[in-house]
């Protein structure tokens, strides 16, 4: 009888500690996508990337590393 009772509330708080922890994730991953377009952009060249490049060196580095849980809009 008690576990009925504290089960909706064990589950809430496990399903809410996975929910952070995606969203943690996702974070650190969006930081390091950041990082790529940084090094790319300072890295010394005779011609620079355009802005186009570094944008497509972003989406490229998140599209197979964030964590979703359904459609996502374009950045």
């Amino acid at each position: 009888m008690e576990f009925v009772l504290v089960l909706p509330l064990l589950l809430i708080i496990l399903f809410g500690i996975i929910e952070f922890s995606v969203l943690m994730y996702d974070k650190a991953v969006i930081t390091n996508a950041s990082r790529e377009a940084a090094r790319e952009w300072i890295e010394y060249r005779p011609t620079k990337k355009t802005f186009t490049e570094i944008d497509n060196i972003v989406q490229n580095y998140c599209q197979n590393r964030l964590i979703t849980f359904g459609t996502v809009s374009p950045l």
